[in-house]
């Protein structure tokens, strides 16, 4: 019989959440010689939104399968540089959107050996298919059904919110733990991609 309770889950993020602190060029303009017409003449940036302390971000790879471990690569540096510019933070977790088994074992060698660690969703919430109502009562009954950590994805869909909140309310009053993904866990994947 299975655990009513999954040891703990993880929410994947859908890439809609934007950090509150913001720096305007100006606001650059105070500590460094430049300016706001300098800055958005050379890269488009007007502002960028600073990650918080305890957020966790992460890239989403669309990885083609012929595509090199050095060009997988850098996909993911001039992703990690935009997202330097936009947050002020890089990141080195990424999430491949067709799942990790699909990578080969050279293009993982290449993701792992350039300081990536490599995390699948475990459970979808089917929050893009229908309503908030139906992708909590779903998602719920499926947590109810492991002793398995859980990795859920998360999708942008109208339903996305409050989904997520009623999953946060239903966890906390089940007493299942959540955390966030780091650099320091054992990244989860389809692959057992455990480096």
């Amino acid at each position: 019989m299975k655990n009513q309770r999954p040891n703990s889950i993880v929410i994947k993020g859908t890439g809609k959440y934007v950090p509150e602190k913001i720096v305007t060029n100006d606001d650059l303009a105070k500590i460094v010689d430049t300016s706001d017409e300098w800055i958005y003449g050379r890269s488009g940036i007007k502002c960028r939104r600073i990650a918080a302390e305890g957020h966790t971000l992460a890239l989403l790879l669309d990885a083609d399968e012929k595509a090199s471990g050095d060009a997988l690569v850098e996909q993911l540096t001039l992703a990690n540089e935009r997202l330097r510019l936009l947050t002020g933070v890089q990141t080195r977790i990424v999430s491949v959107s067709t799942g990790c088994a699909q990578l080969s074992r050279a293009q993982r060698d290449a993701l792992i050996a350039a300081g990536y660690r490599l995390w699948d969703a475990t459970l979808d919430a089917g929050d893009e298919k229908g309503t908030a109502v139906r992708a909590y009562a779903e998602t719920a009954q499926r947590f109810s059904e492991t002793d398995a950590a859980v990795v859920l994805r998360l999708h942008h869909s109208a339903a996305t919110a409050e989904a997520l909140a009623a999953l946060s309310a239903y966890m906390t009053r089940q007493g299942i733990p959540s955390g966030t993904i780091s650099l320091a866990l054992t990244p989860i994947n389809g692959a057992d991609e455990t480096r």
